[in-house]
């Protein structure tokens, strides 16, 4: 069996899964698995699966290209887990698709591929052992409950009443992750106060508590500490955007005193390092400003340059000077 469909409505679950079963084999939790690659197919486009694990997971400094990656997953020597998530949000569902390829075990067939779906999607795949996520109905619901605060009735009682008190509670919860997370954090989330009545409050509590016990395991951790950088970021941001000679780049070493930990904003997508390349140079002048002029790129478009504002200083100040002179 190397190709299983995980069949469920939006908001059953289906990516959570995929992204456990990832961590599992990222941390040697599955037996035999050396390799687990997770993709969003909505990522994806029109790219080959080689294409797409290049772009989002290998590095530039890294000397691995496609067909590095090809040569892999058609190894049979170890096993090796593709994790294919959201077929309905994949644009290219054609028979000739990547993905159909897969499934039909035509690329990759010593691979084990697990592709997540919606109901009405799955009609065109081929015919494989499919896992279906079902949505709960209240015998299910309470069921959960009773399990998640085992022998206390009284808060299982109280959890349930503001579920059938609030018709928004009640559309929230008709999704099973979100059902979950709520009845995990029943506590933190204070459903009975006043303003937990609409979406938005429910909703913004419940970021507040990712965001909340996200940050107490980067403080366990050796996770670089984002509060302390990127007030900065910020900072650069907004003084670029407020100005009107806009730029895309700085020189490299702005950021380098600018900003601690720059590798990890690189490794993050939000900075972009480029290497400068100019018509009319040889080959070796290019690399020698490859090398001393890389410069770095923003996805946030904003800009900020020592050296161009030093310019722009020396400028005002000698129209300031002639302006002087005239009067």
């Amino acid at each position: 069996m190397t190709r299983i469909i995980l069949e469920g409505e939006q908001g059953s679950g289906k990516t959570m899964l995929s992204y456990q079963f990832t961590y599992f084999g990222m941390t040697e939790e599955i037996e035999g698995a050396p390799m687990v690659i997770y993709l969003p197919l909505k990522f994806v486009e029109d790219m080959t699966i080689e294409e797409a694990i290049t772009k989002f997971y290998i590095q530039k400094d890294i000397p691995i290209n496609e067909q590095d990656i090809k040569a892999m997953l058609n190894s049979g020597m170890d096993t090796k887990y593709l994790v294919l998530d959201g077929l309905d949000e994949y644009n290219c569902t054609t028979q000739s698709s990547e993905v159909m390829k897969i499934m039909r075990k035509e690329k990759y067939p010593s691979c084990k591929v697990i592709l997540t779906s919606s109901s009405n999607m799955t009609y065109s795949l081929p015919q494989c052992p499919m896992l279906k996520l079902m949505m709960f109905d209240e015998c299910k619901a309470q069921l959960y409950i009773e399990n998640i605060i085992p022998g206390d009735k009284q808060k299982q009682l109280e959890f349930t009443k503001a579920v059938k008190d609030s018709s928004v509670l009640r559309d929230l919860c008709s999704t099973p992750l979100v059902f979950a997370f709520i009845v995990h954090n029943m506590v933190s989330l204070k459903l009975d106060q006043i303003h937990m009545k609409s979406v938005g409050s429910i909703m913004e509590e419940m970021i507040n508590i990712i965001f909340s016990q996200a940050g107490s395991e980067c403080k366990e951790s050796n996770m670089m500490k984002v509060e302390e950088h990127s007030e900065r970021l910020s900072e650069i941001a907004f003084n670029g955007l407020c100005r009107g000679y806009q730029q895309l780049q700085w020189p490299k070493t702005f950021f380098d005193k600018s900003i601690p930990n720059v590798k990890q904003w690189l490794n993050s997508g939000l900075l972009i390092l480029e290497e400068p390349l100019r018509e009319g140079k040889d080959q070796q002048t290019i690399e020698r400003d490859a090398t001393g002029s890389d410069a770095m790129r923003s996805k946030e478009t904003f800009e900020q340059s020592i050296k161009f504002e030093q310019v722009i200083e020396n400028e005002t100040t000698t129209k300031r000077g002639k302006k002087e002179e005239n009067t």
